[in-house]
């Protein structure tokens, strides 16, 4: 070698007390978020002390505007986090691993796996220790190997989804809190067309308009069973409240 690149190798003694408890396996709530729902993602440099090289804090990293952490529960004692390294020896590249048990074959489960099946993902883990562990960052994500859903054979066999998800970086611990985002239910687009007192009309009847409430979206049916002349408002409107058909004058 023309430069001696190990003279200033960080050096540290490994100590360990063998009556110290370290439990194995993995909490069975983890969490998970698309690489793109970060705005920053700060990742610690090769030369500090053994563990600070691995640690990102929670000042690292943030997320952009109304994006956070969504949670997903898994099977106890069926879950497993790997770090380990690939490629040619003096060529070696740490790779991140996980092995996870998504309970239940129903619907919603299956429709994560196809929707994240080629999702860049930030995975956040937490070991039975407490720790919290990384997998994927925002400029090299994780990503799904595979998802075997089964609903099993016999009674007593697991239903559910066997995932394994790797990343090409070395796992990361995270001193900080995960903060999930709020609950979003998706809510189907409906154009608005805004009331219109109608005049002139006589039995006129199964007009359908829509108007906005706060966030709510509620339906105006107009029952026509007068006539109205010139600018006369439309008394007999009903407010018609799906959530629980119930019928109010307005």
């Amino acid at each position: 070698m023309a430069k001696n690149c190990f003279e200033n190798s960080q050096h540290e003694t490994l100590d360990f007390c063998s009556n110290l408890e370290v439990s194995g396996g993995l909490n069975t709530r983890m969490f998970y978020a698309p690489a793109d729902f970060f705005d920053k993602f700060t990742l610690p440099t090769d030369t500090g002390d053994f563990a600070s090289r691995i640690t990102i804090r929670e000042s690292d990293i943030s997320f952009k505007s109304g994006k956070g952490w969504k949670g997903i529960d898994v099977m106890v004692d069926e879950n497993e986090l790997k770090s380990n390294f690939v490629g040619n020896r003096e060529n070696k590249k740490a790779k991140a691993e996980l092995e996870l048990y998504i309970p239940s074959f129903r619907d919603k489960n299956i429709g994560f796996a196809d929707t994240f099946k080629n999702v860049p993902t930030v995975y956040a883990v937490i070991d039975a220790n407490g720790v919290i562990w990384i997998v994927g960052t925002k400029l090299k994500p994780a990503f799904m190997e595979s998802a075997d859903a089964g609903t099993g054979k016999k009674y007593e066999d697991n239903s559910g989804i066997a995932v394994k998800i790797s990343a090409d970086t070395k796992l990361f611990r995270f001193k900080g809190k995960i903060k999930t985002s709020a609950y979003t239910p998706y809510t189907p687009y409906t154009p608005y067309i805004p009331y219109i007192p109608y005049t002139g009309y006589t039995g006129y009847t199964g007009i359908t308009f829509e108007y906005f409430n706060g966030s709510n979206t509620e339906y105006v049916e107009h029952v026509f069973g007068e006539r109205f002349n010139g600018n006369q408002t439309l008394t007999a409107s009903r407010l018609l409240n799906f959530s629980n058909k119930v019928i109010t004058e307005i």
